[in-house]
């Protein structure tokens, strides 16, 4: 056996994986390596969760992603909801926002929707044009960049770059 490693979990993220795994190991092929380490990680697992043999589970395990889902991502609600209170005259904003599909993204410091190669060079898709600050309780400072031809070319979370 190779040296052992550790890896720290909070308990919702130990009951999603641990359906992740214990779903994901109905998929490998018998007597294979990839069925071995998800048995493993299953078994790892069941030793320090018992929110699986609870009759709840399901509930519990819908919770905890949700809980999840609530931290590790920023929804598009949230920015239509910050630019209608802080800067409602900007309605071309807030419908292109209410238009596109993506629901939610995953935070980091920067969501970008237009390709930003040769940014501000002639030709170049990304023309920068003005920045807009919104401020949100938990979030922080998210800004908005907006291009010359209105598009919100993306944002960036102030408070993942960390």
């Amino acid at each position: 056996m190779g040296k052992e490693i550790n890896i720290t979990l909070n308990k919702n993220q130990a009951i999603v994986l641990f359906e992740l795994v214990a779903e994901l190991g109905k998929t490998v092929k018998e007597h294979s390596a990839e069925e071995i380490v998800l048995s493993e990680i299953e078994c790892a697992l069941e030793k320090q969760l018992i929110e699986p043999f609870d009759a709840n589970y399901s509930a519990i395990l819908n919770n905890a992603k949700n809980k999840l889902e609530q931290i590790y991502y920023i929804n598009k609600q949230t920015l239509i909801d910050l630019l209608e209170n802080q800067h409602p005259k900007q309605t071309n904003l807030i419908v292109q926002l209410k238009e596109m599909k993506a629901e939610k993204w995953l935070k980091k410091p920067y969501i970008r929707f237009v390709n930003g190669d040769k940014a501000n060079q002639q030709g170049a898709e990304w023309q920068f044009e003005e920045n807009i600050v919104l401020e949100h309780t938990t979030e922080g400072t998210i800004v908005l960049d907006i291009l010359k031809d209105g598009r919100i070319g993306g944002f960036e979370l102030l408070n993942e770059l960390d």
